[in-house]
Formats: structure tokens, sequence, C-alpha cells
């Protein structure tokens, strides 16, 4: 019995572990990715925001949630995709250098479509109230 109780206390230090590198892994790249500019192979410039990140159990990959804004042109996902990842070497380095991790996580970039998905229900509900009304 004694054993259980141990047992759930560790997943839950380790759970707690989890999420204050996901923190800290977050802040260290916003501060990364804010302070680089970045170009795509058509030359337009975007700035990338780090939204969330998600951490593996060994901690030793990433995925890295992201939004972007481009100023005047729309640009593909794409393209900022794989933007980061020809830069990906010098992003993990910097963050490795920050850090102090034993091991530094390997990062896979996505796209984040909450905020997209999010306004598309949205529009949604408010059409719903419109012909409720």
């Amino acid at each position: 019995m004694k054993k259980n109780n141990f047992d759930s206390f560790k997943t839950e230090k380790k759970q707690s572990r989890i999420l204050k590198v996901c923190e800290l892994i977050k802040r260290t790249l916003a501060q990364i990715l804010l302070s680089e500019s970045f170009t795509d192979s058509k030359m337009r410039t975007f700035t990338i925001f780090v939204s969330e990140v998600s951490l593996s159990l060994d901690m030793r990959s990433a995925v890295v949630f992201i939004t972007y804004f481009c100023q005047n042109n729309v640009i593909d996902q794409r393209d900022i995709l794989e933007t980061l990842e020809k830069n990906l070497f010098k992003i993990r380095k910097r963050m490795g250098e920050k850090i102090g991790l034993r091991y530094t996580p390997k990062l896979k970039f996505k796209i984040d479509s909450l905020g997209t998905e999010s306004q598309k229900v949205e529009k949604i509900l408010d059409g719903l109230k419109i012909k409720d009304v």
C-alpha cells in the first residue's frame, strides 16, 4: 500500500518538473525567437511567437506550438516551418546555452491553430444568436 502512495508522489513530482521545464523552454524560446528576424525564401519577414510547449516524459524532445505575424503579406505555413527548420541548429544551440539542462531537447515546431479555430467557433455562435433573436 505504501508503495502505491510513493509511486503517485513520484509521478506528481515528475509532472511538476516537466511543467517547470516546459515553462522555462517556452520563455527561453520566446526570447530567442523575438530577438531574431526571420525571412522566408521569397524574402518576406515575419515574427514568431511561442504559444505552448509540450515536453516528452524523458525531457529529450519537445513540440513547440507557434503563432506568427506578417505585416503585409500572407505567408504559407509551410514556408514558416521550413525557415524554422533551416535555423533549428542555431535556435537549439542558443537555447541550450541559456537553459542549462543536461540534455537540450530536440525541437519540433507546429503551427498553433487554436486562435483561428476559436474565431471560427465565435462566428458560428454569433450567427446562432442572430437567428434565435
